[in-house]
């Protein structure tokens, strides 16, 4: 669930002269990196890597030439977990069974004075109410008032990059693998501690900016910004260290597991896979495509046709 880091593109500064501003825009249009790269072993076999934005909105596609032709050419389509093929309502009641409360208890009992305020402050805006969230536990609120402002912007998971891939691939009859199962993406949050079920929460209601945070993402992938959508995902997480923990589980574990993971997927030129994962997974230190070059591979960020 990721939402889910090739950073920002190079801003394009202001000229004093309009014939400057076209030259340079130009020049370093040709020079653009997709949030796209091709990763190769010591041995030749080589793995394509995009990295994804779990939901989008029609202006997302149609995605960069450089993007489709990848694909078109791959043999083999890789995701964190193929959600096309499970049921909804099967996935609902999974997480309901979990993300409830069953002892009498609401979520406002969970909650201390000052999360209380935040949460009520944060409803205002919500078309959820204190009664409609009061059976929630910390963490499956917090996913709803995530979910909920991404479909207010205007955002929708089924026009997701990695669903846009999965349709495409079976449409051509591509083999599809999962780095993850569903249940142990559903894990993620249903083995929660109380204490990290509520930093969670924390997490979604001390950032202030999440529909800024959302609009600078989007860019940053559009910009394959590596560092500017690790800026922005992570600062919350940097501005508050208690909530670091959150993040090793979400984020920072999976990504040595998917780094494991992807290793068999290694093809000989000619052959590669295409591999789609969170965004959030592909930057900084810890990164995949820095994990792959700490481990000896050549890490390609690709450029993208201009279009």
């Amino acid at each position: 669930m990721s939402f889910p880091r090739l950073k920002r593109s190079p801003a394009f500064v202001s000229a004093l002269l309009a014939w400057a501003v076209l030259l340079w825009t130009v020049a370093t249009a040709q020079a653009d990196a997709g949030f796209l790269w091709t990763i190769e072993a010591l041995d030749g076999r080589r793995l394509h890597l995009l990295g994804s934005i779990h939901v989008a909105s029609e202006s997302f596609y149609p995605l960069n030439r450089t993007i489709n032709e990848i694909f078109e050419n791959s043999k083999e389509l890789i995701v964190e977990v193929d959600v096309t093929r499970t049921d909804e309502a099967l996935k609902a009641s999974k997480f309901i069974k979990k993300g409830v409360y069953f002892d009498g208890r609401t979520l406002w009992d969970d909650l201390d004075a000052e999360m209380t305020t935040l949460l009520e402050a944060k409803l205002v805006d919500s078309v959820f109410d204190k009664q409609s969230v009061s059976f929630m536990k910390p963490w499956l609120t917090a996913l709803t008032l995530e979910i909920d402002i991404i479909k207010r912007l205007g955002y929708d998971e089924k026009l997701g990059v990695d669903i846009h891939f999965l349709e495409r691939a079976k449409a051509k009859g591509l083999p599809i693998n999962e780095l993850e199962t569903l249940e142990e993406q559903i894990s993620l949050f249903t083995n929660m501690s109380e204490n990290e079920s509520i930093l969670m929460l924390k997490s979604v209601l001390m950032d202030e900016e999440t529909t800024k945070d959302i609009e600078e993402l989007t860019k940053a992938w559009r910009d394959g910004d590596v560092d500017g959508f690790y800026d922005v995902y992570f600062r919350n997480y940097i501005r508050n260290p208690d909530l670091m923990p959150l993040m090793d589980r979400l984020i920072h574990d999976r990504n040595f597991l998917m780094f494991e993971r992807l290793k068999p997927f290694f093809r000989p030129r000619g052959q590669e896979a295409f591999a789609v994962a969170g965004s959030a997974h592909l930057v900084g230190p810890d990164g995949l495509p820095a994990l792959f070059e700490k481990n000896g591979y050549r890490v390609e960020q690709l450029q993208l046709a201009v279009e």
